[in-house]
């Protein structure tokens, strides 16, 4: 399996990734709404959750080992434009190493502001309108780890458990676990004090299998947090379906060339060393609100972190894009480098999603059109032919005249 992060990049498109870097580089009785912190030390953390994500324990129909076939758009060769500088990956402003961050540091990333919770959690279907979903069906998620191994950078993410598989590929230098439900916030808040507190992925695992001693642990974790109630109550309510899904991962990798923080003991440290060390962060981010995003899009230009791999599961399906999505998200310092992990719901057709990946430098082009008011604009829809088609698509394409879209 190759490794290189950028098959599928010719050089002019990333002369012009390169070019147009940003300028600063989501029903039930609710817990009660959640009190940012004016600091976030790592044991006062919270991080993701998925759009859409039911039935947990599914099994991955192809295996996480295999090498994805990706799906290009075929295009003419892109002119480079007239400005365009040599690709450059910028010096990161914490180093190659991923040691403890300074307290001015940790006071900058502590200092991202929070969203207000929703009044509605959103859905596709109806019948999953203010649903929590607390662990991820999504089956494949291996498909993404070959193009995102050692990006490093900074990473940005919604969902729970596939948040952890990626971090664990990519070994960011800042990780930024999010989501617009409360629910999810707090459910991160455990797997954070489990991973802090377990020297192992055995030991982690053990605190979602007994109750229990889970209960006992983030008792005393947290027993000063202003929502320990409400992360106790997820806990309980959470527990033994995200310890299905865990066993699921565990089992679906043990005999992959895919590390994972289950089943590598140095990607566990790995993850467990990043929220030791103040590099990660949990807090509740709404892809449409006005303030985390755009928070941690200055926290990363300031700290010169590139953001290298955004994961936005299905969410994009849930709403046309609004302007401030569209701020959010060009808010974001890209570089050559960065992707967008995407997933479109196919459930009828193969019980999963779609897959797709797409530059970050691409991404950013297509949101500054006006007339761009749908991820369908600018991510290729393949047809799913059967229960064990999984398609993997890498959309690289940039608007053209003929799309009636380019500027």
């Amino acid at each position: 399996m190759s490794l290189a992060p950028y098959p599928y990049l010719r050089p002019t498109l990333l002369l012009l990734g390169a070019a147009l870097l940003c300028a600063a580089c989501q029903s039930s009785t609710e817990p009660a709404p959640p009190a940012p912190p004016t600091t976030t030390p790592p044991r006062e953390a919270a991080p993701p959750a998925t759009p859409d994500a039911p039935e947990p324990g599914t099994t991955p129909a192809s295996a996480p080992g295999e090498e994805p076939t990706a799906t290009h758009h075929e295009e003419a060769e892109l002119e480079p434009a007239a400005d365009a500088a040599p690709a450059t990956h910028p010096t990161l402003a914490f180093g190659e190493d991923w040691g403890p961050i300074s307290d001015d540091q940790r006071q900058r990333l502590a200092a991202v502001p929070w969203d207000d919770p929703p009044e509605r959690l959103d859905a596709i279907k109806e019948d999953h309108v203010d649903k929590h979903f607390l662990w991820s069906d999504e089956r494949n998620p291996h498909l993404f780890g070959p193009h995102i191994r050692d990006l490093h950078g900074a990473y940005v993410g919604i969902g729970t458990d596939q948040s952890y598989l990626f971090v664990g590929w990519q070994r960011p230098h800042l990780a930024w676990f999010i989501d617009y439900d409360p629910w999810v916030v707090w459910l991160h808040h455990a797997y954070f004090a489990f991973i802090e507190s377990s020297p192992d992925a055995q030991a982690f695992m053990a605190l979602f299998a007994d109750r229990e001693a889970g209960l006992a642990l983030l008792e005393t974790f947290y027993q000063n947090h202003p929502n320990r109630a409400d992360i106790l109550k997820v806990f309980r309510e959470a527990r033994s379906g995200v310890h299905r899904r865990l066993r699921t991962i565990q089992r679906d990798f043990a005999k992959s060339d895919l590390p994972t923080f289950l089943t590598d003991a140095d990607t566990y440290d790995f993850i467990r060393q990043l929220i030791r060390n103040g590099r990660a962060h949990t807090l509740l981010g709404n892809l449409l609100s006005d303030r985390a995003l755009l928070g941690i899009g200055r926290a990363c230009a300031e700290l010169q972190v590139p953001v290298r791999v955004l994961y936005l599961s299905n969410a994009e399906q849930y709403w046309s894009y609004p302007q401030q999505f569209k701020d959010n998200m060009l808010g974001l310092p890209f570089d050559a480098r960065s992707v967008v992990l995407r997933t479109a719901a196919t459930k009828p057709h193969n019980e999963d999603y779609r897959y797709a990946l797409q530059p970050g430098a691409v991404f950013h082009t297509w949101l500054r059109l006006d007339r761009v008011r749908s991820v369908r604009q600018l991510s290729r829809r393949v047809r799913v032919t059967g229960l064990d088609d999984f398609p993997f698509t890498i959309d690289d394409r940039l608007p053209t005249p003929e799309d009636g879209l380019a500027e």
